[in-house]
């Protein structure tokens, strides 16, 4: 693999703000762009961003750096890659290789962001080490709030209320690997708020059911702590 840098721009250049969200590296690995912020030292503008592998660490890049173009291999291409996860098609779950230029999602879970007192609703199934927010796969024929009120009421038994879920936001993970899971396996998952009637119990499959702070965040699946951090960064986990 030859590579070279084709583009780097002056650190005062004015340079364009990348929206938050999924991003390849040239390399092949996944980051979630978190924010811009300026150094207190330089005011230069940094990137910061959190690996999706490994101990997902976060990371800061100057902006010039992350807005790069590189040669590889003859071919010029962005340093940083977005992703549009929110419109990116699943590949089926027998898919063993991922063909050349798809996206490695193989699960698409709907789910519901309930906070409570600065914790979050969490739901764990029996046989499972890890807390998920509630929810599930769309069944044939269903939409994300078909399957959102089916998965609620068959999990937690309670009944969303019409007209009031809101779209939050939309992540992308690694599976949680709880040994039925490889390591090529990848989630999306969309999240909404939503009013609801009923009081969440354990139900079906559900072996526990309650609302977790921020110290619980080891407890939670790798979406899971992917959005304990952001809620936490917005003040809304404790």
């Amino acid at each position: 693999m030859k590579l070279k840098l084709v583009q780097s721009e002056d650190v005062s250049t004015k340079q364009p703000h990348p929206r938050p969200g999924i991003y390849r590296h040239f390399k092949g690995n996944f980051y979630r762009l978190i924010s811009v912020a300026k150094s207190s030292e330089t005011l230069e503008d940094q990137v910061v961003y959190q690996a999706l592998y490994g101990n997902y660490e976060t990371w800061v890049r100057p902006l010039c750096m992350w807005n790069e173009t590189v040669e590889l291999d003859g071919r010029h291409v962005k340093r940083f890659e977005f992703i549009d996860i929110e419109n990116f098609p699943v590949a089926p779950a027998s898919t063993t290789a991922i063909p050349a230029g798809q996206f490695p999602i193989k699960i698409d879970k709907i789910a519901l962001l309930q906070l409570k007192n600065k914790k979050i609703l969490m739901a764990r199934s029996r046989g499972v080490d890890a807390f998920y927010l509630p929810g599930g796969k769309r069944e044939p024929n269903e939409d994300n709030l078909q399957a959102l009120t089916r998965e609620l009421k068959e999990e937690l038994n309670i009944d969303i209320t019409p007209n009031t879920a809101q779209l939050y936001g939309v992540y992308f993970s690694p599976a949680h690997r709880d040994g039925s899971k490889n390591a090529d396996t990848w989630m999306r998952m969309t999240l909404y708020r939503a009013n609801f009637t009923g009081t969440p119990t354990a139900s079906s499959e559900i072996e526990e059911v309650k609302y977790l702070g921020y110290i619980d965040r080891d407890k939670t699946t790798t979406c899971g702590k992917i959005i304990f951090d952001e809620l936490y960064q917005k003040g809304l986990l404790e």
